[in-house]
């Protein structure tokens, strides 16, 4: 008798585990999209709002996938990492994941670099840079406005995949976030100089002043004695008064 009850409670565990592993094959299943088959693709772009330098056929385009080709498609034959891959060797995109949900639906999620700053060199020609200072391509469709970056040493600058490589690179990029993180100076600086000794001349948006900065260093202290020129001398003194200011010495504004 009590052979028997051990053989049924056997039977019993063995048949409890074979309903665990056919549900888990079950569940893999209906994760991959029921049959395995693509249902439809969903685009998600971040940072696009900010950015719009992609849209959904540029990133079927780096995909080297199509809609209609994707539609209908086996999920099992499709490598979603070689999909991901693709998608970040574009210089804008900071990363892309590619997954399949229940319902067969695969979705594409791709988030774009912000852009903080554009190099523009005398032939027309220039780069974007990232809030990670990342050099970006000038894409064929954008709306974005930041800080232009001219003069002579910005040329080397633009030739490099990231501008932390170079120490004074790096100086830039602390100055051009704080630009940036900033709403004020977005709407007071339109553009930086880069002489050939490195030093930066700002222009600001609205007036004809020349804004000596000196090295891009210390920029806290050297943007904290410009607003003091910005809104406490120019509103008393007039806008058009001066045309030279120099924040680039310690506790000193030189205006002329």
């Amino acid at each position: 008798m009590k052979k028997m009850k051990f053989g049924i409670r056997r039977e019993l565990i063995l048949t409890a585990l074979l309903g665990v592993i056919l549900s888990l094959i079950a569940f893999t299943t209906s994760r991959n999209g029921g049959d395995g088959v693509v249902r439809d693709v969903r685009i998600i772009i971040e940072n696009n709002a900010d950015n719009h330098v992609l849209e959904e056929q540029d990133v079927f385009r780096l995909m080297q996938l199509d809609r209609e080709n994707l539609t209908g498609a086996s999920l099992h034959t499709l490598n979603l990492r070689s999909l991901e891959q693709r998608i970040r060797s574009n210089r804008w995109v900071e990363d892309a994941d590619v997954y399949s949900d229940l319902k067969g639906n695969l979705f594409v999620e791709v988030n774009l670099r912000r852009a903080i700053a554009r190099f523009i060199m005398p032939d027309g020609s220039g780069a974007f840079i990232a809030a990670d200072g990342s050099v970006m391509p000038v894409p064929q469709r954008f709306a974005v406005r930041t800080v232009l970056i001219t003069g002579p040493r910005s040329s080397q600058l633009m030739k490099m995949e990231n501008i932390m490589q170079d120490e004074y690179g790096m100086k830039l990029l602390n100055l051009l976030q704080t630009l940036h993180g900033d709403e004020f100076w977005r709407a007071q600086i339109a553009q930086l100089e880069i002489l050939p000794g490195g030093k930066i001349i700002m222009h600001p948006q609205v007036g004809n002043q020349i804004i000596e900065f000196g090295q891009p260093e210390l920029a806290e202290q050297k943007l904290k004695k410009l607003s003091i020129f910005f809104t406490r001398i120019l509103p008393t003194r007039g806008w058009n008064r001066y045309h030279r200011v120099n924040v680039e010495y310690e506790n000193q504004i030189v205006a002329e």
